[in-house]
C-alpha cells in the first residue's frame, strides 16, 4: 500500500525532519548564549509535526591555546538532549576575528562528517541556518553536498555587521540565491536584505 507524499517526496504521515545549524546556542559551557534560538527550537519540537536536531559548532582555539582558554568547551559532551531537542556540539578550530572570513568553510568541514552520519541514520528533509553568517554559507556548502533544500534566518547583526564586509557579503548573497527560503525577524530587516540584493520573494 503506497503512502501519499509531501514536498520532496516526504510521506505526509511522518514529521518533517529538520537539521538546524547554529553557532549561537546555549551549552553547558555558555548556558546564557543564544537562549532565544533554543526557545524557538524547543517550541518547534513541541509542535509534534516537526523533528528538529540542532548542531551547535563550538569555536575552539588551536592547540595549545585551547587548553588555557577553552577549558569549558573541551569538557562539553558530544551530544545532549535539552528541552526536548537533540543538540550536538562538534568543535571547529579558528582564531577569533582573524579567522572570521574562513569560519563558514571551517565549520562546514568540521561538522560534515557528523551530519553525514546523522543523515544516513535518519534522513533529513531540510537544513536550517540560524544566522546569515557564518551559519548561512556553511549550510549552503553542506546542502550542496547532501543535495538538500535549506533556509536561512536573519536576526539583525548578521545583516548589519557582516552584510557590509565584502568577503562575508559575497558569501551571504551566494547562499541566499540558492536557499529555498529566507526569514527575517522584522520588516525593516527584510528591507535591508533586499537592499543587499536578496530576492524579496524568498523572504
Amino acid at each position: 500500500m503506497s503512502r501519499s507524499s509531501g514536498p520532496a517526496g516526504r510521506p505526509e504521515d511522518r514529521p518533517l525532519r529538520v537539521l538546524s545549524i547554529s553557532t549561537l546556542y546555549p551549552s553547558p559551557a555558555k548556558p546564557g548564549f543564544g537562549l532565544f534560538v533554543a526557545r524557538q527550537a524547543q517550541a518547534l519540537a513541541a509542535r509534534g509535526d516537526v523533528e528538529i536536531v540542532v548542531v551547535n559548532p563550538v569555536q575552539m582555539l588551536p592547540p595549545p591555546f585551547d587548553r588555557l582558554f577553552n577549558r569549558a568547551e573541551r569538557n562539553l559532551p558530544p551530544v545532549a538532549r535539552v528541552g526536548g531537542v537533540e543538540v550536538h556540539y562538534p568543535r571547529f578550530r579558528t582564531i577569533p576575528k582573524l579567522g572570521a572570513r574562513y569560519n563558514p568553510w571551517l565549520i562546514a568541514r568540521a561538522i560534515l562528517p557528523l551530519i553525514r552520519k546523522l543523515h544516513a541514520k535518519r534522513k533529513f528533509d531540510l537544513l536550517d541556518a540560524q544566522f546569515f553568517f557564518p551559519d548561512g554559507p556553511a549550510v549552503h556548502r553542506i546542502a550542496k553536498m547532501l543535495d538538500l533544500p535549506f533556509s536561512i534566518k536573519a536576526r539583525g547583526s548578521d545583516i548589519h555587521l557582516w552584510g557590509i564586509k565584502p568577503f562575508s557579503r559575497k558569501a551571504m548573497l551566494a547562499a541566499a540565491a540558492d536557499a529555498g527560503g529566507l526569514l527575517a525577524v522584522s520588516e525593516g530587516l527584510k528591507v535591508n536584505m533586499t537592499t543587499m540584493g536578496m530576492s524579496p520573494r524568498k523572504i
